[in-house]
């Protein structure tokens, strides 16, 4: 039995691959003081990341 698969223009498919990778990824706004954006920045510099990656590999090494 062969499968039957429904074409949809390209462009129509494109867009519904983006709305699904938008709505994938996890929107988050956070505000920190001072001192926290400093600690961030040096946790940052010695891991060779950005702030966001030192954020995102503290929550998954607390499970979250």
């Amino acid at each position: 039995m062969r499968k039957e698969y429904h074409q949809m223009p390209k462009t129509i498919a494109a867009k519904k691959a983006q709305k699904k990778y938008i709505a994938s990824r996890k929107r988050l706004s956070l505000l920190f003081t001072n001192e926290e954006y400093a600690k961030l920045c040096e946790m940052a510099k010695a891991q060779h990341t950005t702030i966001t990656g030192v954020i995102r590999k503290e929550l998954k090494l607390n499970g979250e």
